[in-house]
């Protein structure tokens, strides 16, 4: 008896649910992305940086976007003190740059960065990776 009557119960507002939401609506939505986009309307900035006192990581990453151009940088703290830090540029067809600084705990050195406007003919080899991110 008790088991009837939690169903019913269950299908009675199973209905009154439904009859109180109304009939379904579907919205289909189209777009070619291939062709409805500026190129040089499109832009983002982000910024974060994360920093784990028990673990040591300190990170800190931004990106902008303008067009078919990006620049960019990270830096990681590594724990004996030293700051590495990546600069990149994209432009258009141009491809990827970047250039690496690594500065010790006491560097005051004032870094000045220019970026060639030619992409380079060959890619230059790295002995060592430049940071393991997990």
């Amino acid at each position: 008896m008790k088991l009837s009557l939690s169903l019913s119960l269950l299908l009675w507002c199973l209905h009154i649910a439904h009859t109180q939401c109304g009939p379904a609506h579907y919205i289909e939505f189209y777009n070619d992305y291939a062709h409805n986009h500026d190129e040089q309307r499109l832009g983002y900035r982000h910024h974060y940086h994360i920093s784990d006192v028990q673990t040591g990581v300190s990170i800190l990453h931004g990106e902008q976007r303008q067009g078919d151009q990006v620049t960019g940088s990270y830096s990681q703290l590594a724990p004996s003190g030293e700051v590495r830090s990546v600069y990149y540029e994209v432009r258009g067809g141009q491809g990827y740059r970047a250039v690496i600084i690594q500065r010790t705990a006491n560097s005051r050195v004032h870094q000045a960065l220019e970026f060639e406007r030619k992409q380079a003919l060959q890619a230059l080899p790295l002995a060592k990776p430049v940071a393991f991110v997990i």
